[in-house]
């Protein structure tokens, strides 16, 4: 029998073996806590091993130092305020589409579960943006990248260090209209999580929910609310210490056990772009809107400096001290560390408890919910303040 990861509590679930199996027996299924992970059918594996291979290739991957990095926020205040941060992604995005190419990225389903798709329409890319805190389901998404690579088109593929990491180790080679960018990123629940969570929500306001949006900016882009929209198209914002989702996202009670041990969570990069929120503002003098939203781009190589003039055409772009962009993201220094309460939100999730917890949450938290939602109301100033005290 195979082994496809040679140490399998590091896998990431990020769905390289799937992608290049030519028999297409390995495929991504949740296991008990939630997470995906590759499970071989035995009828159909020929034993050529380019799981296993591949597997190795994307642990093996080169990380790289960037070149220069950009505090940048996008002049379009629509689009501004309908991404996660500063707009980078969109700017990008709509480059490549305009210019005939392809971007890869994820979006919900009907279900509501993130998955990757890799699209030439712009109503899909509008799908990819905002932040959605929970691991996509990559499928064969690597196939349709390379299948469009190979034909010539210009692909942008948008996803976490071990996705984009996942991508070059299954193409094997470099190709010069292939553009990476990696996201800094604090770890991934499962879907499994996700999905109960949801319930919860639907039972709590009896009702149907049709989105979920991580990063609302209802309250501005630096006090963090989430909102979910109903079948009505009514939307509750819920704050960051509302729900245990949420905040146990926060302090690693809901994450992949690979992720506490990510060898992504560097100043090194894996990309060719790295995106994240510029947490760092505060440490360095800018000029653009602190208010609504500021992406940090780092340009890690030369290809990816190319497309500088890019951004700057309908951006804001100010060049800043990468040191004040690691110092503001932890998940550039280390990978995130694993919650007190993980064992206990897993165990939940394996046994059908989540609702349990999510009560049980509430009412352990009444304190916490009063300040965190006290905050909220109050004016931005103050909230900086207390938030550096």
């Amino acid at each position: 029998m195979i082994q496809i990861c040679e140490t399998p509590d590091k896998c990431t679930g990020c769905g390289a073996c799937a992608n290049v199996c030519p028999k297409d027996a390995v495929k991504l299924q949740e296991n008990n806590y939630g997470f995906l992970h590759p499970v071989i059918d035995e009828k159909k594996c020929i034993e050529c091993n380019l799981c296993s291979k591949t597997c190795k290739k994307v642990f093996d991957m080169e990380l790289i130092y960037p070149l220069k990095a950009y505090a940048c926020t996008i002049k379009d205040k629509d689009i501004l305020m309908k991404s996660s941060s500063g707009g980078a992604f969109s700017v990008l995005a709509e480059h490549i589409l305009e210019n005939g190419g392809a971007v890869c990225g994820c979006v919900y389903d009907d279900e509501l579960k993130p998955i990757h798709i890799c699209s030439e329409k712009k109503d899909d890319y509008l799908l990819m943006r905002k932040s959605k805190y929970v691991q996509s389901d990559t499928g064969l998404v690597y196939r349709d990248a390379k299948e469009r690579l190979e034909a010539g088109k210009t692909v942008l593929f948008t996803g976490t260090p071990c996705q984009v990491g996942a991508l070059k180790g299954y193409l094997g080679k470099g190709y010069e209209n292939l553009i990476t960018v990696d996201l800094i990123c604090h770890g991934v629940p499962s879907y499994a999580m996700f999905r109960e969570f949801v319930k919860y929500l639907e039972n709590k306001h009896k009702t149907k929910i049709t989105d979920f949006n991580f990063r609302s900016k209802k309250y501005t882009w630096q006090r963090i609310t989430a909102e979910f929209t109903d079948f009505k198209g009514k939307t509750k914002n819920i704050g960051k210490n509302d729900e245990f989702y949420m905040y146990g996202f926060s302090v690693g009670n809901l994450m992949r056990p690979s992720c506490f041990e990510c060898r992504y969570a560097t100043e090194n990069r894996i990309g060719d772009i790295t995106l994240g929120d510029f947490w760092g503002h505060n440490r360095v003098k800018l000029s653009c809107d602190r208010i609504n939203g500021i992406s940090v781009c780092m340009f890690n190589n030369e290809k990816a400096m190319s497309l500088l003039s890019v951004l700057s055409s309908k951006m804001t772009t100010e060049e800043v001290d990468y040191n004040a962009v690691v110092n503001g993201n932890t998940c550039l220094r280390h990978p995130t560390v694993k919650g007190t309460k993980w064992d206990k939100y897993m165990d939940a999730c394996k046994n059908g408890r989540i609702s349990d917890i999510a009560k049980q949450y509430r009412k352990n938290n009444l304190k916490g919910r009063l300040r965190s939602n006290m905050k909220l109301h109050m004016p931005l100033g103050l909230f900086n303040l207390i938030k550096k005290l």
